[in-house]
């Protein structure tokens, strides 16, 4: 925990808190352990430390390039996941069908993407002033094959019954982050969408 509003989690009282937990529920995480677990499911199990910097460069002069690279910041691996191959592949194929499959909660918003993105959506209960509402989550990585990056979106109070479509600001946030990465990997330069 590291913020004044974060909580360590709510425990559970009886045997229905195993299912709630196998949904995702009961516990609380922040955004930068969400991407970090994507991270891992997308790497083949490897938990790796979170780092904000790549690389440092030197300035230059007529702003059309970056720099020479002064320094280079190696990542690090934390530990491995214990889990078999195949255990891993069905989990992330599972993810595909979030953003791919008929039924996925993700679909319309990544099938047609060229960047082949695989995440897990999520919505969990919040109060605001008294008002239930509803945090708004997605988390995924792209390319499904080769992944580049992995993100993770939360939009906390986004709607109250009736007022917006589940899922929907996350996955909007989230679509154009892979958009403004990948169009400026294409281009060499961010984009403005």
């Amino acid at each position: 925990m590291g913020f004044d509003n974060e909580t360590a989690g709510i425990k559970g009282t009886n045997t229905s808190t195993y299912f709630q937990i196998a949904i995702g529920q009961l516990d609380t995480y922040t955004p930068m352990q969400i991407a970090q677990y994507i991270t891992t499911i997308a790497n083949g199990g490897y938990r790796m430390k979170p780092q904000l910097v790549k690389e440092i460069r030197e300035p230059n002069k007529d702003g059309n390039e970056p720099g020479n690279v002064i320094d280079e910041i190696e990542p690090v691996v934390l530990n491995q996941v214990d889990m078999s191959e195949e255990m891993l592949k069905r989990v992330q194929q599972g993810f595909w069908l979030v953003t791919h499959g008929s039924k996925g909660t993700a679909r319309g918003y990544f099938k047609d993407e060229p960047y082949n993105a695989a995440g897990k959506t999520g919505t969990s209960e919040s109060y605001k002033n008294g008002v239930k509402t509803w945090n708004l989550s997605f988390a995924g990585y792209a390319p499904f094959n080769d992944p580049e990056i992995a993100i993770a979106v939360i939009v906390p109070n986004a709607y109250r019954d009736g007022y917006a479509q589940p899922h929907s600001a996350a996955n909007i946030i989230s679509q154009r982050v892979f958009r403004a990465y990948f169009d400026h990997n294409e281009k060499g330069q961010p984009t403005t969408k």
